[in-house]
């Protein structure tokens, strides 16, 4: 007892305190504070950045045939109209610059991500893309070149059934890089290509004599010139594309 008095006396005398407070806008904060980081996750789903070397890959190559597809689609003036300029240089520069990317990420690939595949055969594969690259500049450029209008409007209708053809193919390419085969792909370019060449020997040997000049001719054929050089690049890339497992690439475990 008089152990139990004393310490009762002593908790007295230190003046023990041990009031409990609740605030409820704690509650309230932390509600709100877990429902933004929610939100901010949210929308970060909307974004997705993967830094896998074959994910930038495939990015980037559907990028690089698109901005070619926009570039094939350019008919003859297309460069000088101010509301087409900038689209078009846009997609100049990504088809310049995203070969080189893709080949840095190529070379960043593990190993395992190649598959039955080499760094050689995927370098390769890089440089049939930049050869690509360099015809579609080619082609823009020759396009821009003084020509007959005569000779032109003779090739309205053949060069308009290439264009819709190298469309459709760097379309397919866009979604699916395996989507073409190189000996069907040279089969149905050199068909477009030759009608183009009889087309043009046809209209220079049916224009009256001084109506088309030496010059006019010679980019006539610079033009042609850059249609077979993009046909060959698309061929080659056909080629070099089968020899990528990108079935192995696609899988998510490296």
């Amino acid at each position: 007892m008089a152990r139990g008095i004393g310490t009762s006396f002593f908790v007295m005398v230190i003046s023990v305190n041990n009031q409990q407070s609740y605030d409820f806008l704690y509650v309230v904060n932390f509600g709100l504070m877990t429902q933004l980081a929610m939100g901010a996750l949210w929308i970060t789903s909307w974004f997705p950045i993967s830094f896998r070397p074959q994910d930038a890959i495939f990015k980037q190559m559907r990028r690089f045939f698109t901005g070619c597809e926009r570039i094939a689609s350019a008919v003859h003036g297309d460069a000088r109209r101010h509301r087409l300029r900038m689209p078009l240089a846009f997609h100049l520069n990504e088809v310049r610059s995203l070969p080189g990317r893709i080949g840095r990420w190529m070379a960043a690939l593990p190993t395992a991500a190649l598959g039955r595949g080499t760094r050689e055969e995927a370098q390769a594969l890089v440089n049939s893309l930049q050869e690509l690259g360099d015809g579609m500049r080619v082609l823009i450029e020759s396009r821009e070149a003084h020509q007959s209008d005569t000779i032109r409007r003779a090739l309205t209708e053949d060069v308009h059934a290439w264009r819709v053809a190298i469309q459709e193919i760097l379309r397919h390419l866009a979604v699916s890089p395996v989507s073409e085969e190189a000996t069907v792909l040279r089969s149905r370019l050199d068909a477009k290509l030759a009608a183009v060449e009889d087309r043009i020997e046809s209209a220079i040997n049916a224009a009256p004599l001084g109506r088309t000049y030496s010059e006019e001719i010679e980019n006539m054929y610079r033009l042609l010139g850059a249609y077979r050089r993009v046909s060959e690049a698309l061929v080659g890339f056909a080629g070099r594309v089968a020899s990528i497992d990108w079935t192995r690439m696609r899988e998510g475990g490296f």
